[in-house]
């Protein structure tokens, strides 16, 4: 007797809870917080929403208009953990593991669900957002610009935008500071430091 695909795969999977309060946009984070395990999730209503393991809401925090860059959670010189999010306005928010807001930044180019919001350890900027007008923007530790890096700026100022994929951030140089890698939609491969 042959099981049928789809009995085979729930035989071996547990549905243990779902959530439909929210219109959940995006991959969610998980991460754990003094040492309780979380999920961050953005939705499409413009909050960032923590969850316990059972799915049941921690705490919300409105950060605009619809979630769009995945949420980051990571560790933070100056802040300690921190969570990081984004709307498709361009709006970029820094979110305490308890929900309270650190710093709000208004960014050019604004977002979609391909764009990222990156953590970079090791030099002047700790963060680093991709946009879908083609602008890389690094923000210091404050959410301060410190910079933002055009892939085309002759496509910038048209109304289609070249776009920027999700930003790969590690040492690929080998100096101890991070750079950053990234794709753009006019078919580049850019690596900043």
């Amino acid at each position: 007797s042959t099981m049928r695909y789809e009995e085979r795969t729930m035989s071996m999977l547990t549905h243990t809870w779902t959530r439909d309060k929210d219109k959940i946009a995006g991959c969610p984070a998980v991460a754990v917080i003094d040492e309780t395990p979380i999920i961050i999730a953005g939705t499409t209503t413009g909050h960032i929403v923590a969850l316990d393991g059972t799915g049941t809401e921690l705490w919300r925090k409105s950060i605009g208009a619809d979630v769009a860059a995945w949420p980051v959670v990571d560790d933070v010189a100056g802040i300690g953990r921190c969570i990081l999010a984004a709307d498709h306005s361009g709006m970029v928010a820094c979110i305490t593991p308890d929900g309270e807001e650190v710093w709000r930044t208004q960014l050019e180019g604004g977002f979609t669900e391909y764009n990222s919001i990156s953590v970079v350890h090791g030099g002047e900027i700790a963060f680093v957002a991709s946009s879908r007008r083609g602008v890389v923007t690094g923000l210091t530790v404050d959410g301060e610009i410190a910079w933002e890096f055009y892939t085309h700026p002759e496509h910038h100022t048209r109304k289609v935008g070249t776009g920027t994929g999700p930003c790969a951030v590690g040492d690929v140089d080998g100096d101890g500071r991070d750079e950053i890698v990234f794709s753009a939609a006019d078919g580049y491969l850019y690596c900043l430091d």
